[in-house]
């Protein structure tokens, strides 16, 4: 990893990265994400809330590794087909409810509310070891006055884990921090 098509600019998206406010995931929850890139590696903090105040933390989780902007998309105008490498994945659990804690599947996985924990070789439920799922083909797209950040809207299954499950339309979008 780490070429990236010369047209893109890729100095333009080096940064802190974060969402305007609560994203509604459509199923009763809302996240917030914020990404810090460099020219070639990307971090991610994504944090789940069981309201659109953003006042009841679930979990965060937070991936990083090293990413690469390949060719214009054809399917997106304007936006760049980008793939994300997974080295790292960590899970924090942010609620001490059992009954939400078990409905995700978290109850055998020894978190501790508070204490971010690495996932990367052994994964925790719904979310894959780096060696299960260690990258994602996706989306970036970037305003001109390079303001304005967005990847491709992610599908309900969260599975970009192919070429053909790239997404095929913009998700929310992130302002520079």
């Amino acid at each position: 990893m780490g070429k990236h098509d010369g047209s893109f600019g890729i100095k333009r998206v080096v940064g802190s990265w974060k969402s305007k406010g609560a994203e509604d995931l459509g199923n009763g929850t809302f996240g917030t994400r914020e990404f810090g890139f460099t020219e070639d590696s990307w971090k991610l903090r994504f944090t789940l809330y069981g309201d659109a105040d953003l006042k009841y933390p679930v979990f965060a989780f937070g991936a990083e590794g090293e990413f690469q902007v390949e060719s214009p998309s054809s399917v997106v105008k304007g936006a760049y087909n980008a793939l994300f490498g997974f080295s790292k994945k960590t899970l924090t659990l942010l609620t001490s409810d059992e009954q939400i804690i078990n409905s995700l599947g978290f109850g055998g996985c020894g978190l501790q509310v508070g204490v971010e924990k690495d996932i990367s070789i052994s994964g925790c439920s719904f979310m894959k070891s780096v060696k299960d799922y260690d990258r994602e083909y996706d989306l970036l797209d970037l305003d001109e006055g390079s303001k304005v950040l967005c990847l491709g809207a992610r599908p309900a299954d969260g599975d970009m884990s192919t070429e053909a499950k790239r997404p095929t339309a913009l998700g929310y979008p992130l302002i520079r921090a």
